[in-house]
């Protein structure tokens, strides 16, 4: 017979803090067709980043919002993207967020 000791601390966080509403964004048209543009509704702050991942995790494209503002816009006729499933991350000082985009032709 083997015995060991569990210490438990209980005074640590149990949860991830939730992102208030106004922190959300939105992607929209999604599905989006392609060489479109995909405008982001939110509640950017200046040097908050917007990044785009295909399924494969490999970036295809960065940006900076320059200025606090409510809606960005990526127009993709830009790059060279294709039909699928891609992943659009806004990230701010501490926090990221993350969602689905679907670009069909």
């Amino acid at each position: 017979t083997l015995t060991k000791s569990i210490t438990v601390t209980t005074d640590a966080p149990l949860a991830i803090e939730d992102f208030s509403l106004q922190n959300q964004f939105k992607i929209y048209p999604n599905p989006v067709q392609l060489n479109s543009e995909i405008q982001i509704h939110g509640n950017f702050k200046k040097n908050d980043r917007i990044i785009l991942f295909n399924i494969s995790g490999s970036k295809i494209l960065a940006q900076g919002i320059k200025r606090d503002r409510q809606n960005a816009s990526l127009n993709l006729r830009n790059f060279n993207i294709t039909e699928g499933v891609y992943i659009v991350q806004i990230i701010s000082n501490s926090q990221i967020q993350t969602r689905k985009l679907i670009i069909q032709n």
